[in-house]
């Protein structure tokens, strides 16, 4: 009797992991992943800007912004925070995701100077970015200062500005730069270190936003930072084990919102490693498959989802972040997607789940055989 429940947990063991990828995909140790080398490609070796393109690659982006997406590109340079007025003072802005919006405002800046090259630009974004290192905390002072998702976008945005503008800042300001990086990727490479006191959820946004901002960083410094490798295989790690955790059907458990607010982060950071190393992390599963999960979730009236979770801003973000899978992983299932996704009009709420007097209906009747986008719902 023992053998044969043996047999059967083994077999269900097997069809699980046949089912999910896992036979076929060891998951390494932790210690392993943080061992792994470490290296930029050898023509990135002391060159800036490397981090997400080079100088010659901003030839072709100056290009397309003069062309073929000049009327997208005009729109990004007519509304460009930094041009609006000076950054928030130090020590920094306590409202609610201020400072990520400041880190948003530092990056656009910053791009927008290395394509337009206008003195003006030039200047606002070195402003923001000496105003932003001297924040205390990166992030709130009274829920998880320096270690959080302020100090994640702050990374990632005062770590790219350094590679971009690295021409631009004399060495006393970049030395400022580093110094304060260095102490704030130090700070998130401590809390992060898993340990008996610290047990990272890698598929938790508040864990891989983060550690991107910790890589953009370490990418930005390294051979200039002593401890820049070790942030680096610090964020590999964490993005590499999030790679495998996460849903390889595209789902993500915390929400279509915080599926929107959250994935630029996985791509932020797969970008930036694979231009800056050479080594894609991008054969899982559940990044080509982020199509799937919006088509499957959005009720025919391309207004709607259905899921589970946080809201927040609704149909707003979901229709750019529909571009943004197609533009990566384009098809015609994703091409389909996305097209819907850009008529949706604004809408300020999801509505609540109703029960019909059986209890449960049928909420999604339609099958949209022509992009697989619904198969049918139900819903309490």
């Amino acid at each position: 009797m023992k053998a044969t429940q043996s047999s059967l947990a083994g077999l269900a063991v097997a069809l699980l992991t046949a089912c999910c990828g896992l036979a076929q995909d060891t998951i390494p140790s932790f210690d392993e992943l943080l061992a792994h080398k470490i290296g930029l490609k050898p023509d990135l070796v002391g060159v800036h800007p490397r981090v997400f393109v080079t100088k010659a690659g901003l030839v072709g982006l100056r290009e397309r912004a003069r062309t073929t997406h000049r009327v997208e590109w005009g729109k990004v340079i007519s509304n460009l925070t930094a041009m609006k007025g000076a950054p928030p003072p130090v020590p920094g802005p306590q409202e609610r995701r201020s400072q990520n919006n400041v880190a948003f405002a530092i990056v656009e800046v910053s791009l927008a100077y290395v394509i337009e090259q206008k003195p003006e630009y030039a200047a606002a974004a070195k402003a923001w970015t000496l105003a932003a290192i001297d924040y205390e905390p990166w992030g709130y002072t009274y829920s998880k200062p320096n270690i959080d998702l302020a100090a994640g976008h702050l990374l990632y945005a005062i770590g790219w500005a350094y590679d971009l503008l690295y021409d631009e800042f004399p060495p006393a300001e970049r030395t400022r730069i580093r110094v304060s990086l260095e102490r704030h990727a130090n700070l998130l490479y401590d809390a992060f270190l898993p340990g008996s006191k610290n047990k990272p959820h890698f598929t938790q946004n508040h864990y891989f936003i983060p550690s991107a901002g910790l890589g953009v960083t370490a990418l930005a410094l390294m051979g200039e930072s002593k401890d820049a490798e070790r942030w680096a295989a610090l964020a590999r790690a964490f993005h590499h084990r999030a790679g495998q955790l996460l849903s390889p059907d595209g789902y993500y458990y915390e929400g279509m919102e915080y599926w929107i607010f959250s994935t630029p982060w996985l791509v932020h950071f797969l970008d930036a490693w694979e231009h800056s190393t050479g080594e894609s992390l991008w054969s899982r599963d559940v990044f080509s498959n982020w199509k799937t999960y919006l088509a499957h979730t959005l009720l025919p009236d391309g207004q709607n989802v259905f899921d589970f979770g946080d809201i927040w801003e609704g149909p707003l973000t979901r229709a750019k972040r529909a571009q943004t899978t197609n533009a990566r992983f384009p098809g015609e299932r994703s091409k389909a997607t996305s097209t819907s996704c850009t008529g949706w009009r604004p809408v300020s709420r999801i509505p609540r789940p109703r029960r019909s007097p059986s209890g449960m209906r049928a909420s999604v009747t339609p099958i949209w055989k022509s992009t697989g986008r619904c198969s049918g719902a139900t819903r309490p």
